[in-house]
Formats: structure tokens, sequence, C-alpha cells
């Protein structure tokens, strides 16, 4: 994502589901790749985003424990 412009804070992508956006292009990048996937008959494996969503990690993003508990509070809208 930081080819595309956006910042990611400690090397976590979970707040670039708060900006609409990144979720945009986001979604352009998975549609693309499953896009691939699908002509070749591949499966595919989506991760990444919440690798860093941990109470520590996300206590140094400025994220309280219960707002990450809550998913719909971070990045859910």
């Amino acid at each position: 994502m930081y080819r595309h412009g956006f910042e990611l804070p400690q090397f976590a992508m979970f707040p670039l589901l708060d900006i609409p956006s990144a979720v945009t292009v986001m979604r352009d990048m998975f549609r693309a790749q499953l896009d691939v996937a699908a002509e070749f008959g591949l499966g595919f494996l989506l991760t990444g985003l919440d690798y860093r969503a941990s109470p520590d990690w996300g206590a140094k993003l400025g994220y309280s424990a219960p707002a990450l508990a809550d998913g719909r509070t971070v990045w859910r809208r």
C-alpha cells in the first residue's frame, strides 16, 4: 500500500481500513489478484490486514483494547 501513497504506521495495515480511498485501492488490488486466481483455477488466501491488531501494537497506534476487540469501532463503518 505504501506504493500507492499510503503510510503504514508501525507497518500495520488495519488502520487503512478507516480510510475510504485506501479501502478502494485494496479492493481493486485484491480483485485483480482474485481474477488471476480464478482465471487459472487457483485458490487465494487473503491475509495480512489484522496481523498487527493486537493490544500491544494497537496501543502504539492509538487504538484501545476494547476498540480492537470490537472491530466495528476500528475498521467497519
